[in-house]
């Protein structure tokens, strides 16, 4: 979240680097893979909403990001078109051009829902999935969850879903996560609630 009131923040301390400012950079770099979940449009322009929640990332947050070693980024969630379809065709731009992968559709699944990587020799998918706004179709999933998992590929499923400030899944999140499993993903994680969920090991 790099708009909203943490705007507001970076703004009043001149800092764009504000949220990230104690966290240790060098763990950052660390990591092979560095993912999160983009909870909104990189926009060049504000559009007319009637959301009444609706956010826009100002432009200069794409090279912030790069510059904090993000790999990834998620538009599979329920503000990645606050902005309309503009909104985010901006933010796929913007991400792409600071080397950063775009991954998942908040309204579809398609080719580009998968980030595909080949880290020291091992495959792995990122599938981006939202369950918020828009319902998944389950059997299409699973599909193509073994289809990755045929070419090669450990497929992690990152889906937004979930009761907001809820810490426990609900029972379709659960069976959906387990569905998954079962056709080939090595982990489900999963994000949206504003809180921290629980934690299930299943087979």
């Amino acid at each position: 979240m790099l708009g909203r009131h943490v705007r507001v923040l970076m703004d009043a301390n001149k800092s764009l680097d504000y949220p990230f400012a104690k966290l240790d950079r060098a763990y950052l770099q660390a990591n092979d893979l560095l993912i999160a979940n983009l909870e909104g449009p990189i926009a060049e322009k504000a559009v007319a909403t009637s959301k009444s929640i609706a956010f826009r990332f100002l432009p200069d947050i794409a090279p912030l990001l790069q510059q904090h070693y993000f790999d990834a980024l998620s538009q599979a969630n329920n503000h990645a078109f606050d902005m309309g379809k503009q909104g985010f065709a901006d933010t796929t731009k913007y991400l792409q051009d600071n080397s950063i992968v775009p991954f998942g559709n908040a309204r579809e699944l398609s080719d580009l829902s998968a980030a595909k990587f080949d880290l020291n020799g091992q495959k792995v998918a990122l599938l981006g999935l939202n369950h918020t706004d828009f319902k998944l179709d389950k059997p299409a999933i699973t599909a193509k969850i073994k289809s990755l998992t045929e070419e090669g590929y450990q497929v992690f499923p990152f889906i937004h879903w979930g009761v907001e400030y809820q810490h426990t899944p609900t029972t379709e999140q659960i069976e959906l996560a387990h569905s998954f499993v079962d056709a080939g993903a090595k982990a489900v994680i999963g994000m949206h609630p504003h809180v921290v969920e629980s934690i299930e090991i299943y087979n």
